[in-house]
């Protein structure tokens, strides 16, 4: 079948931890909540809030004395985290009974091709029998997005919440979506829109009428691919996805409990966090060939790019990548720094050379330092550069180590 046949949908899981957290404690049911983060290691904002926190104008992000003076009677609950995955699986477990052709994107969000799903009806039909499915299966709400790509169905999921569904077609999106900020287009963020605003680019239809060499030249190959997903263009697929057992990316952040004002502090999270990654490679058999660095600074702007490096799983071979990365990033105080690889591939199909390798010899070499740490704990073995900033590494516990063993 053709891709302009296909059938997608993005499903969204509404207020998703706060949801899960109600469901958990009747008590939370009705009331006003927020689920916050841990206020001391500077994660006290609100990272999800029920319907009735909504209506009082309470926002993800809130600083909580922020949230309290907009909503007096809320309620903060503490994050569930090991319950939030394990909706999660339920959910995805769910979806996988129309498709496998399911492929996510965050805890609570899934795209889903149903294209050849048509014994369960129409793309609205599913959309709504997964809707009822998970009400009473779960006793959460999903809102659902039907389109004909990827970029367009989380458009539609976006537009009617909680528990709705909604329909972009080839027939209507020019005139669903082309009045929409362009912001509301995945892959945008703050200082995208603000470029675009400076090229009178402010809806998504202003994006699609845009000719695609003037924002070649102002945003690379990223430009091109963003006037083709305003124009209903997208051509990616929705990717066949075993969730216990097909890792695509593995990824660790920290926020740290000060600013980090020079390039040596720096240096030492970034250490930090390739040491957790290399273990988690380990533990998944895995080797990467591309790792991605986020920093998002004092202002609250942020900061991210992508780099190829060696096929590798060692933690020294991942610092000299985002260290390539940081070197060109502005020198700005960062409060938060995130690091991930992609690329993901088993260890076991390389092949290693008879006379050995670098390879095989980060193999190695991880697997050893990942023993002691099984055996002593994480903080056992460290590299030396981490030692003078080690307060500020101090969100990595051993007990954020423990849950690699699978």
């Amino acid at each position: 079948m053709a891709i302009k046949d296909r059938v997608i949908l993005h499903c969204d899981a509404n207020n998703f931890f706060a949801s899960v957290s109600a469901k958990l404690h009747p008590e939370y049911k009705g009331k006003p909540i927020a689920v916050c983060g841990d206020p001391e290691k500077r994660h006290g904002i609100v990272l999800a809030k029920s319907q009735e926190a909504k209506k009082y104008g309470v926002a993800t992000g809130d600083v909580i004395w922020e949230a309290k003076l907009k909503c007096p009677d809320l309620l903060i609950v503490k994050a569930e985290y090991d319950k939030y995955i394990e909706y999660s699986n339920m959910l995805f477990e769910i979806y996988s009974r129309f498709t496998d052709q399911v492929e996510c994107f965050g805890m609570d969000e899934c795209w889903l091709d149903v294209t050849h799903s048509r014994i369960f009806g129409d793309g609205e039909t599913i959309a709504n029998t997964l809707r009822e499915t998970i009400k009473k299966e779960l006793g959460i709400t999903i809102s659902a997005g039907v389109s004909f790509n990827k970029v367009f169905a989380k458009l539609a999921s976006d537009m009617k919440k909680p528990d709705a569904t909604t329909i972009i077609s080839k027939e209507n999106y020019k005139e669903i979506i082309y009045d929409l900020p362009v912001s509301d287009m995945i892959m945008i963020g703050r200082r995208t829109t603000k470029h675009l605003a400076q090229m009178n680019i402010h809806t998504i239809g202003d994006l699609a009428y845009t000719n695609r060499e003037i924002m070649r030249t102002h945003f690379g190959v990223n430009g091109v691919m963003y006037v083709d997903w305003a124009n209903g263009l997208d051509t990616d697929p929705v990717k066949l996805c075993d969730k216990q057992g097909q890792v695509k990316q593995i990824s660790n952040s920290i926020t740290t409990y000060r600013d980090l004002t020079t390039k040596e502090e720096k240096l030492s999270v970034i250490r930090a966090l390739c040491e957790l990654i290399s273990s988690r490679l380990v533990h998944l058999n895995a080797v990467t060939s591309g790792i991605y660095l986020g920093l998002k600074f004092d202002d609250f702007e942020y900061y991210g790019k992508q780099l190829n490096i060696p096929t590798t799983c060692a933690s020294r071979s991942l610092f000299d990548g985002a260290k390539a990365i940081l070197d060109k990033a502005p020198m700005q105080a960062v409060r938060l720094i995130s690091l991930g690889t992609t690329k993901l591939t088993r260890s076991e199909p390389i092949q290693l050379s008879m006379f050995g390798n670098d390879l095989s010899k980060d193999i190695e070499l991880s697997k050893s330092i990942d023993k002691i740490k099984q055996k002593y704990g994480y903080s056992s073995i460290q590299p030396a550069s981490t030692l003078a900033n080690l307060d500020l590494c101090e969100s990595i516990k051993d007990t954020d180590y423990k849950p690699f063993k699978n």
